[in-house]
């Protein structure tokens, strides 16, 4: 039987070796390419990867996490500002247009003298 947690197994220990770290040169160019194209395709990524010295799966890779990471920031700002205006509309009152209308028409109206009600009370 295989020992998972075999220290030299680098898939279960944290290790990052494999991990593609791309210079602030590579990840500006990638964000120019983005800019031009976020979808690009098989050939376009070849193309990229050649220009970049970046194997086109990590090319791929990169522009499917930066299309994510943008879709996230743009559903925090939405989320931000719907919080942003509920709290808004808590403290300033709404003004219905039908109210507005009203007060704006010139339409009177009779007044009406009401009687108050006497009620009598019984004790039990």
């Amino acid at each position: 039987m295989r020992n998972i947690n075999n220290s030299n197994n680098s898939f279960f220990d944290g290790s990052k070796e494999n991990r593609l770290k791309l210079t602030s040169d590579q990840t500006e160019r990638l964000k120019r390419f983005f800019n031009e194209n976020p979808k690009p395709n098989a050939i376009e990524r070849v193309i990229i990867s050649n220009a970049l010295n970046i194997s086109s799966d990590k090319i791929k890779n990169w522009f499917q996490n930066y299309r994510a990471k943008l879709k996230n920031e743009e559903e925090e700002k939405k989320s931000l500002l719907m919080r942003q205006d509920s709290i808004f509309d808590l403290f300033v009152p709404k003004v219905y247009p039908l109210c507005n209308d009203l007060f704006k028409s010139k339409i009177t109206f009779k007044s009406v003298s009401y009687k108050p009600i006497k009620r009598q009370f019984t004790r039990k």
